[in-house]
């Protein structure tokens, strides 16, 4: 996996032999602004159609931003719909405790996002989502 974007809340990084694209948000994200929230979208999703990503996994076990409606729906506008619209994204995989509240508004957001094209799953490790991914 090689680095492609760092900041104080996320790190992605890509898997470019296997087409997979790793984020991994870190424990300050609860102190993240919306609007910087969406830049790091828009970043992951430059990222995505850039490198043609087949399979993405994303950790959040240490996110803790409320994705409140308003957010997913933006989501599903601005970033996953347009995904799904120019090229051939298979599978998101998601790595996310289940007792974080957090974690229920990122499932309803990929709820929302899986009637519009690739198919998602949820794991609590990253062995057992890469496992699913290249299956």
């Amino acid at each position: 996996m090689e680095l492609v974007f760092e900041n104080l809340y996320v790190s992605i990084s890509l898997d470019a032999e296997n087409s997979i694209l790793a984020d991994t948000w870190l424990t300050n994200s609860s102190s993240m602004s919306e609007e910087i929230f969406k830049d790091i979208m828009y970043v992951w999703r430059d990222i995505m159609q850039k490198n043609q990503i087949k399979y993405a996994f994303t950790d959040t076990l240490r996110f803790d931003f409320p994705l409140t409606p308003e957010i997913q729906d933006w989501v599903v506008e601005n970033i996953s719909g347009q995904l799904f619209k120019n090229f051939s994204f298979h599978k998101h995989a998601f790595i996310m405790p289940a007792e974080f509240i957090a974690g229920l508004g990122i499932e309803q957001l990929t709820d929302e996002n899986n009637k519009k094209s690739a198919e998602n799953a949820y794991f609590s490790d990253i062995a057992s989502a890469r496992k699913w991914l290249l299956s």
